[in-house]
């Protein structure tokens, strides 16, 4: 058993029986399943807000309540990327993905912007800052909406099998962006703000998961929404979906975790 401060996420290491977390004290923990044996990874003094294993599984990305992002070697628990300052986000980093060949990090954060960082040359090169709706919606679902101040990232990720990337927004926007050239493909509409994305493993498929309780299926090349699972009486807060994309798991604030199979959407005509 282990005693450490309020942890903000979790993450399973993709190719070995190793469990990695965050907390609210900025550390970072690893864990050997079943051993227990633990590695720490030195705090700055903010909180770490999100996390994921880099396609090598050598390094770990990770973002901070101070807009910072950096990348850690596993082995030696010593930062290979450091983005922070001007360079980083102006608010705190709320998501974290990582391209398949590892060059590439994608940040979300509460500013309202998504980064692309390099993570040979330790720079940001590219920012993904949306046009902001004339008018917010009036649907009573999003309190976002209605904020003065910007509408902030809450999912990313890029797609497996085409230069694309999704960027999903509180307001419930969801936005593909065409990667090498930084540039909008498609905006996708949700009717209340989107709190997790995956793309499916092997097509260019983008799930999401929104504050109303539903699960969607989109088409990353047309933006065309082509499923919905519904089910949940309150907001859903995380969202995995398998490999063959046939089952998908997810969690909500109604006390309930649910199985979705593919079978079972509505389709969308």
């Amino acid at each position: 058993m282990f005693s450490f401060p309020i942890l903000q996420w979790l993450c399973w290491h993709p190719l070995s029986h190793v469990l990695l977390a965050g907390t609210a004290a900025g550390e970072l923990w690893m864990w050997k399943v079943p051993s227990g044996n633990c590695k720490t990874f030195q705090s700055h003094g903010v909180p770490t807000t999100c996390g994921k294993v880099m396609p090598d599984g050598k390094q770990m990305a990770a973002g901070y309540a101070d807009g910072s992002v950096k990348a850690w070697d596993l082995k030696s628990a010593s930062p290979t990327v450091h983005i922070s300052g001007h360079d980083g986000h102006l608010d705190g980093v709320t998501c974290i993905d990582c391209s398949d060949d590892g060059s590439l990090l994608l940040t979300g954060s509460m500013d309202g912007s998504a980064k692309l960082i390099s993570t040979s040359s330790n720079k940001v090169v590219g920012s993904l800052v949306r046009k902001q709706p004339e008018e917010p919606r009036n649907d009573g679902l999003n309190d976002a909406s209605k904020s003065d101040g910007p509408v902030g990232v809450e999912a990313v990720g890029f797609c497996r099998v085409l230069p694309v990337a999704a960027v999903g927004y509180l307001d419930g926007q969801l936005i593909i962006w065409d990667v090498p050239s930084q540039r909008v493909r498609h905006c996708c509409e949700h009717m209340s703000g989107i709190v997790r994305l995956q793309w499916h493993a092997s097509q260019p498929l983008v799930y999401t998961c929104t504050l109303d309780g539903i699960v969607c299926l989109w088409d990353g090349r047309t933006g065309q929404l082509q499923m919905q699972w519904q089910g949940h009486t309150n907001q859903i807060l995380d969202m995995a979906v398998s490999r063959d994309g046939n089952v998908i798991v997810t969690g909500s604030d109604d006390g309930t975790a649910r199985v979705f199979r593919q079978q079972q959407a509505a389709s969308i005509n």
